[in-house]
């Protein structure tokens, strides 16, 4: 498993292209990186991280884990509950 850090990469970009390219290559990805980012980084990190079928998410900001695990665990469940609403209005 590969850990894909967006802030060593330069961009989130970089990091969606760094996931595409293990995934190519037979190998797992894991996304994510910092603990000193911020919620705005962590949610996009987790559009990323879902976009890209990556095998694992980083749990972030900070270092302690409740925090952390929120902003991700409420992220992914916004994202899926409109990816739901989405194909339910579109039928």
């Amino acid at each position: 498993m590969i850990q894909v850090k967006a802030p060593d990469l330069g961009g989130i970009h970089n990091s969606v292209e760094a996931v595409l390219y293990c995934h190519e290559k037979g190998l797992k990805a894991f996304f994510g990186g910092t603990c000193n980012g911020t919620d705005i980084s962590s949610r996009s990190t987790v559009n990323a991280a879902m976009a890209t079928r990556a095998d694992m998410v980083y749990n972030k900001p900070g270092m302690g884990v409740d925090e952390g695990y929120m902003i991700v665990h409420n992220e992914m469940k916004r994202i899926l509950a409109l990816l739901a609403a989405k194909n339910y209005w579109g039928k």
